[in-house]
C-alpha cells in the first residue's frame, strides 16, 4: 500500500508543473544569474588591478614616506602607485577631473583626500594606515641604516598582499561562493512548501481531498509518510540537478567531498519537511496562509545565510552567534563551506548533528499533535 501511495504521489507532483518548476528550474535560473554577475570573479581568479594614479603635495618633507610611496609593489611585482608630485591645487584638479584616485600630503604625518569610495580608495587608506602604523620603524631605518629601506618597503608589499589568493587547508578559497552555498540551502528549505502541501491534502479540516482520504481505510501515517517520501525524491533529483550544474557545466570548485557535499543538502532536505510538516498541524489558519508562513520562512533564512548579501552571515555570527546555530539555511551553507575549506569534519558534524535533532524535534511535535487530532463528523 505504501509503494502505491507513493507512485500516485509522484506522478501527482510531476504533473504540478509550478511546483516542478520551483523545485528543479528556478535554482538552476538563480545560479546562472549569479554566474553570469560574478564573471571571472569566481574559481579563484584574481581580480586585475591596475596601477593606481595618485597626485603627491609635500607639506613638509618626509623622505621615508616618499621613498616608501615610489617603491612599493602589487604582488605582480609592479608599481602600485603611479604617482605626480605636484602643487595642492593642481592635485585637486586632478581629483576632480579623475586623472588621480586621490591625493597623498607628505607631512611629519602623512594624510590622504579622494573624491568617492571605491576599491582603489579603500587600497590607498589600507596603505597609508600600514605606513602610519610602521612609520616610526621607517623613518628610523631611513636614517640609520637607508640600505635596508628597500627590504622594509618588501616586507610592506608583501604583508598586504595587494591583489594576492589566500589558500586555506589545500582549497581554493572564493568569497564568491558563498552566495552558491546559500543557494543550495535555498533549494533544500523549498521543501517546507511540499511539507505543508502534504499535510494539506492529508487532513480533512484543510482540503477537500484531506476529507476524501480521511474515509479512506488506509492509515493517516501510511498517506502522510508516502507524500513526504515522494517529495523527499522529487526534492532530491532538484538538488542533484543543481550541484550537477554548478559543478559539471559551471565548473565551480565545490572541493573534492562531494558526496558529504550531497549528503548535506539530503539532510536540509529532510529538515525542510519536517519544518513544513510542523508549520502545515501547528498554525491554525488556512492553507494559503500557511503557504505564505512557508515562504517567509526560506526567504527569511536564505536571508541570513547570505543569498542577497555575502557577508550577512558573518555578520550575524558576531552580533548573535546563537541565530546561525539554529538558522537550518545558515547551517546548510556553513557546512557545504567547512567541507571545502577545512581538513577536519568537527565542525561539520556540529552543524549536521544541530540540524538533525531539530529534524527530530518538529517531527516529534509534530506527531504528537497530529496523534491528538480528531473530528466529530467528515
Amino acid at each position: 500500500m505504501f509503494l502505491r501511495l507513493f507512485l500516485y504521489r509522484l506522478k501527482s507532483i510531476f504533473l504540478q508543473k509550478d511546483l516542478t518548476f520551483w523545485t528543479l528550474a528556478f535554482p538552476l535560473i538563480l545560479g546562472t544569474f549569479f554566474y553570469l554577475g560574478f564573471g571571472r570573479l569566481l574559481n579563484g581568479t584574481e581580480l586585475e588591478l591596475n596601477t593606481i594614479p595618485a597626485a603627491v603635495v609635500t607639506v613638509h618633507e618626509n623622505t621615508a614616506f616618499e621613498t616608501v610611496l615610489k617603491e612599493v609593489e602589487k604582488s605582480d611585482g609592479k608599481a602600485l602607485f603611479d604617482l605626480t608630485f605636484t602643487d595642492e591645487d593642481t592635485a585637486i584638479a586632478m581629483l576632480k577631473e579623475n586623472k588621480a584616485t586621490g591625493i597623498f600630503y607628505v607631512d611629519a604625518t602623512p594624510h590622504l583626500t579622494v573624491a568617492e569610495n571605491g576599491m582603489e580608495q579603500t587600497l590607498m587608506q589600507s596603505f597609508l594606515s600600514q605606513y602610519c602604523t610602521q612609520s616610526s620603524v621607517f623613518e628610523k631605518i631611513a636614517a640609520e641604516h637607508p640600505e635596508k629601506l628597500a627590504d622594509s618597503i618588501d616586507f610592506l608589499s608583501k604583508r598586504h598582499s595587494y591583489g594576492s589568493e589566500i589558500s586555506l587547508a589545500d582549497a581554493s578559497y572564493d568569497p564568491y561562493m558563498q552566495y552558491f552555498y546559500a543557494l543550495i540551502a535555498m533549494c533544500c528549505l523549498m521543501s517546507v512548501s511540499s511539507g505543508v502541501e502534504c499535510i494539506g491534502t492529508a487532513l480533512a479540516n484543510l482540503s477537500s481531498l484531506g476529507m476524501r482520504r480521511e474515509c479512506a481505510p488506509t492509515r493517516k501515517s501510511v498517506m502522510i509518510l508516502s507524500d513526504l517520501a515522494a517529495a523527499f525524491v522529487l526534492q532530491s533529483v532538484g538538488v542533484f540537478l543543481l550541484f550537477f550544474y554548478l559543478t559539471v557545466i559551471l565548473k565551480l570548485d565545490f572541493g573534492n567531498r562531494l558526496g558529504l557535499s550531497f549528503a548535506t543538502a539530503l539532510m536540509g532536505t529532510l529538515f525542510s519537511l519536517a519544518a513544513g510538516v510542523f508549520i502545515g498541524i501547528a498554525f491554525k489558519c488556512s492553507m494559503h496562509i500557511k503557504m505564505g508562513i512557508a515562504l517567509v520562512f526560506m526567504m527569511v533564512n536564505s536571508f541570513f545565510a547570505g543569498l542577497m548579501a555575502a557577508t550577512m552571515k558573518d555578520w550575524i555570527e558576531h552580533i548573535c552567534p546563537l541565530f546561525n546555530r539554529i538558522n537550518p539555511a545558515a547551517l546548510i551553507s556553513d557546512s557545504l563551506y567547512a567541507l571545502n575549506m577545512y581538513p577536519s569534519l568537527t565542525r561539520f558534524a556540529r552543524n549536521m548533528g544541530i540540524l538533525a535533532v531539530m529534524t527530530l524535534v518538529l517531527c516529534f511535535i509534530s506527531g504528537l499533535i497530529l496523534r491528538r487530532s480528531d473530528y466529530a463528523s467528515l
